[in-house]
């Protein structure tokens, strides 16, 4: 069998090569901010409480924007799938170095390009996202449980078993997630017939392999 023969067939095996241009991306959404009862007969510790958080996203109000977070799926234009890194240390007894492992990191960070309808109601979406980590009014920060959600990105394929329609081939989840930065958006009169974008970095803690590692939510 021929070099080319047997580059062939490996190919066929994993039926075709992955594309970075099909993928899909879900976002779990944090709880938001809970609002806190003092146990106070006039309720006035209560109300001082709610006011504290006047301006910032309580728990239930992302939901409202369900609609938004699953049109997501066909506004996200980019985005990095997470990597890993293993920590190693030098460890030397006679002649050469050896690297021991010590443990393993992420880096933390993933960025993402979204596309925006004309209300820029995704932008809205991480907004308020945002806002379940602090108060814009008072500039206390919440409770991290509070304001982290989780992302799952998936690699999609075509399969002949499906009339060649995408489905999952590959997919992660990303834990402990929030939007850490907004990125400003350039505006420019000399544009035509351009669709604006948003660039959101994310904060991650680690992430999975949905196929080869348990997932809990």
């Amino acid at each position: 069998e021929s070099t080319i023969g047997r580059v062939m067939a490996a190919v066929s095996q994993g039926e075709g090569f992955a594309r970075p241009n099909r993928f899909m991306v879900d976002f779990i959404l944090p709880k938001g901010v809970s609002v806190q009862s003092s146990g106070t007969a006039d309720g006035f510790e209560e109300t001082l409480f709610e006011e504290e958080i006047i301006r910032s996203t309580k728990a239930g109000e992302l939901n409202s924007y369900s609609e938004i977070q699953r049109g997501l799926r066909a506004f996200v234009e980019t985005i990095d799938m997470p990597g890993r890194t293993l920590d190693t240390t030098d460890f030397t007894v006679y002649g050469p170095k050896r690297q021991i492992v010590t443990g393993h990191s992420f880096s933390g960070e993933i960025t993402m390009t979204v596309y925006c309808d004309k209300y820029m109601r995704q932008r809205g979406f991480f907004e308020t996202w945002q806002k379940a980590a602090f108060d814009q009014g008072t500039n206390n920060v919440h409770f991290y449980d509070e304001y982290t959600g989780a992302i799952r990105i998936y690699a999609l394929g075509a399969f002949s078993g499906d009339a060649f329609r995408d489905r999952i081939a590959y997919g992660v989840h990303m834990y402990e997630c929030y939007p850490k930065t907004i990125t400003a958006v350039p505006l420019n009169y000399g544009t035509q017939n351009e669709i604006m974008q948003i660039n959101i970095s994310f904060y991650y803690r680690n992430w999975s392999n949905l196929s080869i590692d348990e997932v809990r939510n």
